[in-house]
């Protein structure tokens, strides 16, 4: 009996040494985690990115994955910088290198127990540099002054010791340095005052670091009285206050907005209010530049639109006796030059597509337009539209007893003889509308308007402060208000067998008193019956 159990026990020790070598040969359930390092990307002078790849195998988890990252291969003690996931692709920044180190990194993954690292790989930063600048610009450039500007792209990963300009005057050994402020768009400008005027410079941009000094390329300027302006809003800075009021002739390049206005305006000796400066001012060439919108007010309240030389612009700018306008100009409002006595010529830029006269211009003895101008035309100094249709401006300095309006006018512009010292003029049988305010102001003193003309608009001859005859046509259905207001009418012929349409304030009170009027025989008594008409004492028969 003992024997069998003994063999029982063998046999059963047997089975489980059998079943635990099965055992041994099964696969493992938890294996280390294959680890990939890949190459670092992004490398500057003092950041890099570095990646690489965690693939687990069978049920392994990981607890903390890092790139260890140090200037030797063996990364003892390097720094730890936590990657952005724990498996699959990973990754992580390393800032704060040093420029040119190499740096040795790998890929450290912990399951809280163990720790396991990748292979190591390489990189290496970038090296600190010279400076690195932008283009010299010429921003701006006065009489006796220039604004440089330009950019610096790259402080060479250390710490700038100068930068700003240098410039040497045209035959001149000595160069001149000004230093610059770099702004936080890495943009910087100065400003070069005190040059010699009517001199040759070359300027250029200068920068160092304690790796070397860089140049960038050169400009070349002839100190003049052209100025340049490429920022609105600049122009006194550019010429400064000590020469504003020196100045009596210049011309002007760049863009120029509310603000640069009201400053010439100050340079002709009114300022934003209409009061008087120092100014000396006298001749103006635009023809460079272009008005923009913006900036402050150039008088009273109005303000700059784009390519608009607007009303009031240079009102009251007595001393301004020649101005070329920006060829960018579309328009020319109502008044922009009033009370510019001393202005003699205006010339219609390139671009002008309307154009409205100013009062009180009483030196202006000729209009000129743009050969490239196909909107507009003169003759004889008088403005019209291209085809000739329309009479658009008289120069008010142009004095002439008479004035004989050429064949094919049908059309006379509003204010077009505005103050226009003219005595009489000649109306072809073609004009058939005269515009508001036509010879308003005017020096006439004798008048018959053509038989073709329907409409007497307002104002049409008010304060014609020397007209004593006038003659009304044919057709004349309506006359306007104040047509004839501050007219000292003595002789007044109406033609129209049917009384016009007339306002109350055609006419001043007083003429009713001391002038003659003369209608056709047949209409007397309906004169007599029509109002206003009927205000006039005596109506005598034609």
């Amino acid at each position: 009996m003992s024997m069998r159990k003994g063999s029982f026990y063998i046999l059963f020790l047997g089975c489980l040494l059998g079943l635990a070598a099965c055992l041994d040969e099964r696969e493992p359930d938890i294996l280390a985690p294959e680890l990939e390092i890949g190459e670092a990307t992004g490398i500057t002078r003092n950041a890099a990115h570095v990646n690489g790849f965690v693939r687990l195998q069978g049920e392994g988890a990981v607890a903390a994955c890092h790139f260890v990252c140090d200037t030797t291969p063996a990364l003892a003690g390097g720094r730890r910088v936590e990657a952005d996931a724990l498996t699959g692709e990973v990754g992580a920044n390393l800032d704060s290198l040093k420029a040119g180190t190499d740096y040795y990194y790998c890929v450290e993954i912990s399951n809280g127990y163990s720790v396991v690292r990748s292979e190591s790989a390489h990189f290496r930063t970038e090296p600190n540099t010279r400076p690195a600048l932008g283009a010299t610009e010429l921003v701006s450039k006065g009489p006796t002054t220039v604004v440089l500007g330009s950019r610096l792209l790259d402080d060479g990963g250390v710490r700038l010791m100068e930068v700003g300009f240098r410039y040497q005057a045209e035959g001149e050994s000595e160069v001149h340095f000004v230093a610059a402020e770099v702004a936080e768009d890495n943009s910087f400008q100065v400003r070069l005052a005190g040059l010699r005027l009517a001199t040759s410079y070359s300027a250029w941009t200068y920068a160092s670091n304690e790796m070397g000094a860089t140049v960038a390329d050169t400009v070349w300027f002839t100190t003049d009285e052209a100025i340049y302006v490429t920022q609105p809003g600049t122009l006194e800075e550019v010429i400064g206050e000590q020469e504003k009021y020196d100045l009596d002739s210049i011309s002007v390049a760049g863009m120029l907005n509310g603000t640069d206005i009201r400053f010439l305006r100050e340079m002709f000796g009114q300022d934003v209010e209409g009061g008087d400066t120092p100014g000396n001012l006298r001749i103006l060439d635009l023809s460079g530049a272009s008005i923009v919108e913006g900036g402050e007010a150039y008088f009273a309240s109005h303000y700059a639109q784009r390519n608009v030389i607007g009303r009031s612009m240079f009102q009251g700018c007595s001393r301004l006796e020649k101005i070329v306008l920006p060829n960018t100009v579309t328009v020319i409002e109502e008044d922009a030059f009033s009370g510019c006595s001393s202005l003699e010529v205006l010339t219609l830029p390139d671009d002008l597509v309307e154009f409205n006269p100013s009062a009180g211009c009483a030196a202006l003895r000729e209009f000129r337009v743009s050969v490239m101008n196909d909107r507009f035309r003169t003759k004889e100094g008088v403005l019209f539209d291209a085809s000739g249709d329309s009479l658009l401006a008289y120069p008010c300095g142009r004095e002439a007893e008479v004035y004989a309006i050429p064949d094919g006018v049908r059309v006379i512009g509003e204010r077009a003889f505005l103050s226009a010292g003219v005595d009489e003029v000649d109306f072809p049988a073609s004009v058939s509308v005269l515009g508001r305010a036509a010879f308003s102001r005017s020096a006439l003193r004798t008048v018959v308007v053509p038989d073709a003309v329907r409409y007497l608009l307002e104002a049409t001859f008010q304060n014609c402060q020397w007209l004593t005859s006038v003659t009304i046509g044919a057709d004349v259905w309506s006359i306007g208000s104040s047509c004839f207001a501050g007219c000292p009418l003595r002789e007044l012929r109406v033609l129209a067998e049917a009384p016009p349409v007339c306002a109350q304030t055609a006419f001043d009170a007083s003429v009713f008193e001391s002038c003659d009027i003369y209608v056709p025989a047949a209409s007397k008594s309906t004169y007599r019956g029509t109002n206003v008409w009927k205000l006039f004492p005596l109506i005598l028969e034609l």
